[in-house]
């Protein structure tokens, strides 16, 4: 499947693409209502963040692939992170079965792709009842367009896992899939929690979303599955899709001339 998956996965995106720009303008045409949009705030500033985000993705991606080397740095290869990449390796490979292992491996779990599917599929059903149509869209996007970018940078780069590692993981390194399905599916889940529950509370929200993505980030190093590089460029490949999605629905909302209002019920 992950095979069938690799092959397609650029054929595929342009679809989820084109089918949501159909999905809009069935959205616009059929006046669907409720309106799912509730969290105030111009689209530029997400659209601008997804622009950096990307351009910083696109060269961190340029420099590994450039800077790729047989057993993964011998030395300084010229880019400093690279480096970094070897280096902390290194000291991961001192903490052996350490006794907090363990905690390491569940909370890593919170970026696993079973769970992500679970999660996404509880979301949909949530949107589905409370008919937010508009954030629906942006979510089946937002987690299926990450998944799909993250298959086509890995075979591009085909960059080799770390040789030692304390957890059994399967494909290639760059960048790291659960580092940017987590930034987009719970920053995506913030952000409708924000447009839709009440009362909001925006500081905890945003306070959880944030540990869940750094700490399954930081898991990954940890347990060897990835070098550092990868999870940053997991986090920035992630940050840019999520500003994207959530920049372009705004857009949506606007175009379609419907207010920042509530789903009642």
């Amino acid at each position: 499947m992950m095979q069938w998956i690799d092959i397609y996965a650029a054929p595929l995106l342009a679809l989820l693409l084109t089918a949501a720009l159909g999905g809009f303008f069935v959205h616009q045409r059929l006046g669907l209502r409720p309106s799912p949009a509730g969290v105030p705030g111009s689209a530029w500033p997400w659209l601008a963040l997804g622009g950096l985000a990307a351009l910083a993705m696109a060269g961190m991606t340029w420099s590994v692939a450039q800077g790729m080397v047989p057993a993964a740095a011998q030395g300084s290869v010229g880019v400093d992170w690279l480096v970094l990449d070897h280096r902390v390796q290194v000291w991961v490979q001192t903490l052996g079965q350490a006794a907090w292992m363990p905690v390491v491996r569940a909370w890593t779990q919170l970026g696993h792709v079973l769970w992500m599917a679970a999660l996404g599929m509880l979301a949909c059903i949530w949107l589905l009842y409370r008919r937010a149509w508009l954030l629906l869209g942006a979510w089946v996007v937002g987690v299926a367009g990450v998944g799909l970018w993250v298959r086509i940078l890995k075979t591009q780069v085909a960059r080799e896992r770390p040789e030692v590692r304390w957890a059994m993981e399967h494909g290639y390194s760059f960048p790291s899939g659960h580092s940017a399905g987590t930034v987009v599916c719970y920053g995506l889940l913030a952000w409708v929690c924000l447009a839709l529950a009440r009362p909001a509370q925006p500081r905890w929200v945003v306070a959880g979303t944030v540990a869940v993505v750094l700490g399954v980030g930081i898991s990954r190093v940890l347990l060897g599955v990835h070098y550092v590089s990868d999870v940053l460029a997991g986090w920035l490949l992630g940050l840019a899709w999520l500003s994207l999605v959530i920049g372009m629905a705004e857009l949506a909302r606007k175009a379609a001339g419907q207010g920042l209002q509530r789903p009642r019920g």
